[in-house]
């Protein structure tokens, strides 16, 4: 089974065009990438769908994403409820998820976790957007959205950090 992993996507907030360098259509660019994902994988979002118009953004991801398993990992803007996420698509939310691949133990999760000894190896986190230089040295790997601007396959993510 292949992960395809994703954070803050922010679809609708074109603030983001200023405050991250993103361009003008960044949201239909990002909803035209989820096609790539396919069917029978388990797509992860470590939060921050998107700012407003919240009905419309899930149903434009969700016809997208049809075949794949789709969990949320809670970001600090994803403020509907569990079962709002549920009815709208999701099949699992969570606020960090952790699983075992590559011969990694990884917890994914919004924003960079303290190093917890014995419960994890690795964290792969979202939050800092383009500003990696905020990341705190240790355990933690970031997925820029800025940087990928497109789901990534969790074993070429781990590659391309030097993970695996």
């Amino acid at each position: 089974m292949k992960y395809f992993i994703i954070s803050d996507t922010h679809l609708g907030h074109e603030a983001m065009v200023t405050l991250c360098g993103r361009k003008p259509d960044f949201s239909e660019k990002l909803l035209g990438q989820l096609q790539d994902v396919p069917l029978g994988s388990v797509f992860i979002h470590m939060g921050d769908i998107l700012i407003g118009n919240d009905a419309y953004w899930h149903d434009r991801i969700m016809e997208r994403l049809q075949g794949a398993r789709k969990w949320l990992v809670r970001g600090n803007h994803d403020r509907k409820s569990d079962s709002w996420y549920l009815d709208h698509g999701w099949d699992m939310v969570c606020e960090k998820l952790e699983i075992q691949k590559h011969g990694w133990n990884i917890v994914f999760s919004h924003k960079p976790l303290e190093y917890e000894l014995n419960v994890y190896t690795i964290n792969i986190h979202g939050h800092l957007h383009n500003m990696e230089h905020r990341a705190k040295t240790g355990d933690g790997f970031l997925f820029s959205c800025e940087e990928w601007m497109r789901p990534v396959e969790l074993q070429k993510f781990m590659e391309a950090k030097g993970i695996i």
